[in-house]
């Protein structure tokens, strides 16, 4: 049996030897392939595999051991004389010497191995196996001396020869190549081999073993295969080339570097030049060269004939064979030999003359195009997606730039006043979506030291093959503008003072009416008329009277605020136009009598004319108006009836149109400063209206403010709440009634009935508003350790109007401190529900004008219904209040409201009554004893 395996697993070496280099050239070849890489590694270890194997099987004769060893190394000289030639082969080698001297030396081997005689080979093997290694003897049994073994050697053999075979055939079925169809010879020269050499042994045929034979003639016919496969590609690489070489649109021109003889052109080059092949390759370089550029011709050639420089691209002039000049853009390398010598200068060209004069032609357009533009009398500037990319000089003088540079690459809309940039930028917008929008137009440009000014622009939309590009015209329109304005200013305003004349005046009351008209707020017209302005003009002069009526006109001007008007209808009546004044007429009239006040005082204070100093004071007439259907000269004529009467009076005086309107002013006057009076001496009282449960269990409270006037008694709130908003007293009102509130809170917190009532108070927006607020709660509650859930702020929807951004930061630092929050009179305001969700509150509270007719209107009723299903979706609790009947309480409860206030369970009364109440009603409340039946305060 050995003598049978052991020639079938040399011949599974060399097959395997084939597999591993062909898998290995594969895994070479670009794009490289893991899996041919992962096969030849597989192949190669089989081989080394197999050849421990064979060594180890014959271990019992010395002439099987030598027998084994020469055929182990047969096949390892094989597979070392194949694999160079197949990493040439599927590498593309260009250079066969060096598998080819590999190939020899493995010959020599192989021819060596077999002239040895045995006994030298035996002796020096023998001294090896007599070194009996512990391992030797195991290894021998296990894989030579057992029957599975064997059988699986003989399968891996028949896998092995059969994947083989496949892939060559493969291989040469897909490709028809006559290399691999020699290969297949090969393998079976070495089959052949392999079986004749099995047949030998067995005893069967009776001649020289020529497995040898068989391996050297299978490297003979695969060398001769591959060389003959490498001409063949390099003829076909050659011949592509060559090809390449003469169709190339570019001129090729080959060169020798030592002396610019010219060796080989194509025929593009060849068509440029006007030469004929057998003309052109008799020259040199210099005969296509301009004298002007010799010097620097034979300098590039000398730089790459030495290797200083391998590549260099230029413009340069070749002259014809009829002596005409054309223009090429030239590329030029070197080619050099296997010592690196460089042998050839390889020039490619392209025609480049129509393309450069198209390119002269060109900038001198453009050089005429700027000298048009330069010498324009108008600013142009050019932009491309709203960026400058040219200005010409009268823009630069104009904007104050020294140097296109400076705008050249920035936004065009830099060179627009910010006020004006919006407008400019969506008129570009539009016109880059194709919108019709007017092309000329004014707006005010910036320079570049920050300074605005008018400017009048035409702008105009072009399409180049490279991109749209705009075009804009711009005159600086400043004078035109100042024309415009002096002429405004003579035809509306007094030439001495620089104050409206009548004429504007007429107009800004009109515009007033019609905005009382809309808003229904009033107005005031205030007639101002000096009372020895004559005296004035006669004593010291018609120009210290002028000096006179500029200093009123400068006083009267700082006055007003910033949106008033202030004229001179002529000689010494001025005229001041106030707006916006509110929508109550005594409000109006409060604040224009202040404004007169003021008017006097200032009007009044001397006056330096000259070396003199003087008084002169003056008589002011009033008129409040929203009846947008008067004409402006009978406001005027009122406030001129009404300044007469203060010159009646005595002069130096403000009188009103309307005597009772003097009146309600006066009365006004005492309740404010009867108000700060009472701020200073503390005359506020707190009186607190019970709110219970559905049960009539009291769970808190509202502090509801009165004042205590020492000579009008009771002040209701109100008649001096909406003074306190108007004139600010508000917030230190506000600031007493949370000091008091909390005090109240830590007297109720000692007594146990009433430690756990709520008590609520309202809050002023302009209190809510200020800086200090949260500083105020946080002190008060404090001062005076109050729980901070016990303290309920009741704000109305009116507040929510405006900031309401900073009403939502100044809600939530308050809720950090645990104050609670209800929106009281809720369904009058505006707010909407998108608003409600987010503001943190507790609680909403109905608005009595819906509870009072709730059991009569069928609208109040389902208001009722919607906004308690509004509060149980935003988990609030609800409050009624306005309850006056049982029978109101009883639909309030059907319709889900839990909590109530009114005069039904108590009017507002003060902390002592309530705490009696408490305590006499509800005693039952203790944990003693069993809770009472429900019961009201007394009505």
């Amino acid at each position: 049996m050995p003598e049978v395996v052991t020639p079938a697993f040399f011949f599974a070496i060399g097959v395997t030897a084939y597999a591993a280099a062909l898998h290995f050239g594969l895994g070479l070849t670009r794009p490289r392939s893991r899996a041919h890489l992962t096969l030849a590694a597989m192949s190669a270890f089989w081989i080394v595999g197999v050849a421990y194997q064979v060594q180890a099987l014959h271990a019992t004769t010395a002439a099987e051991f030598v027998t084994a060893t020469r055929w182990n190394l047969d096949s390892v000289v094989v597979f070392g004389a194949l694999l160079p030639w197949f990493v040439f082969h599927y590498s593309h080698g260009t250079r066969p010497a060096w598998p080819a001297a590999l190939s020899a030396y493995m010959a020599v081997l192989v021819i060596a191995n077999h002239a040895l005689p045995n006994t030298l080979q035996f002796e020096q093997l023998d001294g090896i196996y007599r070194l009996r290694l512990p391992w030797g003897e195991a290894v021998s049994r296990a894989m030579g001396q057992s029957g599975p073994w064997t059988l699986a050697g003989a399968a891996a053999f028949v896998a092995i020869f059969g994947y083989s075979l496949a892939t060559v055939g493969g291989l040469y079925w897909r490709t028809r190549r006559t290399t691999s169809l020699w290969v297949l010879a090969a393998l079976g020269v070495l089959m052949a081999t392999s079986a004749q050499g099995i047949l030998v042994r067995l005893n069967i045929v009776n001649f020289v073993e020529l497995g040898p034979f068989g391996y050297c003639a299978m490297i003979l016919i695969m060398g001769a295969a591959v060389g003959r496969d490498t001409k063949q590609k390099l003829r076909a690489t050659e011949a592509s080339y060559q090809a390449l070489f003469a169709h190339s649109p570019q001129a090729i021109i080959a060169v020798d570097p030592q002396t610019g003889d010219i060796t080989e052109v194509n025929e593009t080059a060849l068509e440029i030049l006007q030469y004929t092949r057998p003309q052109i390759v008799t020259r040199n370089l210099r005969d296509i060269t301009r004298p002007e550029d010799l010097e620097g011709s034979r300098q590039r050639l000398a730089e790459l004939a030495t290797g200083t420089r391998e590549r260099l691209r230029y413009d340069r002039w070749y002259v014809r064979r009829d002596g005409s000049s054309v223009l090429v853009d030239c590329q030029v390398s070197t080619l050099r030999d296997e010592q690196g010598k460089v042998v050839r200068v390889i020039a490619s060209a392209s025609d480049i003359t129509e393309r450069r004069q198209m390119e002269e032609a060109l900038r001198e357009s453009e050089r005429r195009l700027r000298a048009v533009i330069g010498q324009s009398p108008i600013a142009m500037a050019f932009a491309r997606d709203g960026v400058t990319i040219e200005v010409n000089e009268v823009y630069l003088q104009t904007f104050g730039y020294d140097s296109v540079d400076e705008l050249r690459g920035r936004p065009i809309l830099d060179q627009v006043a910010p006020q004006a940039r919006h407008q400019v930028a969506e008129l570009i917008r539009r016109r880059k979506l194709g919108d019709d929008v007017d092309a000329n137009y004014e707006t005010m440009g910036q320079r570049k030291d920050g300074s605005a000014f008018p400017i009048f622009i035409s702008a105009k939309r072009l399409e180049f093959r490279d991109g749209p590009v705009t075009i804009a015209f711009l005159i600086d329109i400043t004078r035109q503008k100042e024309s415009e304005n002096e002429i405004r200013r003579l035809a509306f305003y007094d030439h001495l003072t620089d104050l409206a004349n009548r004429q504007l005046l007429n107009d800004r009351i009109r515009q007033a009416l019609a905005s009382c008209a809309r808003t229904g707020r009033h107005c005031a017209l205030l007639l101002i008329d000096l009372d020895n302005f004559k005296s004035v003009n006669d004593t010291l002069g018609h120009a210290a009277g002028d000096d006179l009526l500029r200093v009123v006109a400068q006083r009267l001007s700082t006055l007003v605020r910033q949106g008033d008007s202030v004229a001179r209808l002529g000689g010494d009546e001025f005229v001041v136009l106030l707006e916006d004044l509110g929508t109550q007429q005594a409000e109006a009239a409060a604040l224009a009598e202040a404004l007169g006040e003021k008017i006097l005082s200032h009007l009044g204070a001397p006056v330096r004319l000259g070396h003199h100093d003087t008084r002169c004071t003056c008589s002011v007439g009033v008129t409040v108006f929203r009846d947008h259907h008067l004409a402006p000269e009978d406001m005027i004529r009122q406030a001129d009836i009404a300044m007469y009467e203060a010159k009646n009076s005595g002069r130096n005086l403000l009188r009103f149109f309307d005597p009772r309107m003097q009146e309600l002013i006066n009365a006004r006057v005492s309740l404010e400063r009867d108000l700060h009076a009472a701020i200073d001496a503390r005359q506020f009282v707190l009186h607190y209206q019970i709110q219970v449960d559905s049960a009539f269990l009291p769970v808190g409270a509202e502090a509801l403010i009165r004042w205590m006037h020492p000579e009008r008694g009771l002040v209701a709130p109100g008649r001096f709440i909406p003074l306190a908003e108007e004139t600010g007293l508000i917030v230190p009102i506000g600031q007493w009634v949370l000091d008091a509130a909390c005090e109240q809170l830590e007297r109720w917190r000692r007594n146990p009935l009433t430690r756990d009532l709520v008590l609520a108070i309202n809050v002023s927006s302009k209190q809510f508003r200020g800086p200090v607020f949260v500083d105020d709660v946080r002190d008060a509650l404090r001062r005076y350790r109050v729980n901070p859930a016990q303290l309920k702020l009741e704000l109305t929807e009116s507040m929510l109007i405006e900031d309401f951004e900073e009403i939502v930061a100044t809600m939530n630092a308050l809720k950090a401190l645990g104050v609670r929050f209800s929106l009281d009179d809720f369904g009058t305001g505006y707010s909407s529900l998108q608003y409600l969700k987010r503001l943190p509150l507790d609680q909403l509270k109905i608005d009595q004008s819906f509870v009072r007719d709730i059991a009569i209107d069928p609208n109040d009723h389902a208001i009722v219904r919607t906004v308690i299903a509004v509060a149980r979706s935003l988990n609030l609790d609800v409050i009624a209040e306005g309850v006056e009947t049982d029978e109101q309480r009883n639909l309030l409860v059907q319709a889900g409201c839990t909590h109530f206030q009114g005069y039904f369970f108590g009017k507002p009364a003060s902390a002592e009554t309530l705490e009696s109440f408490i305590e006499a009603n509800l005693i039952g409340l203790r944990a003693s004893e069993p809770a009472p039946a429900p019961v009201r305060l007394p009505r």
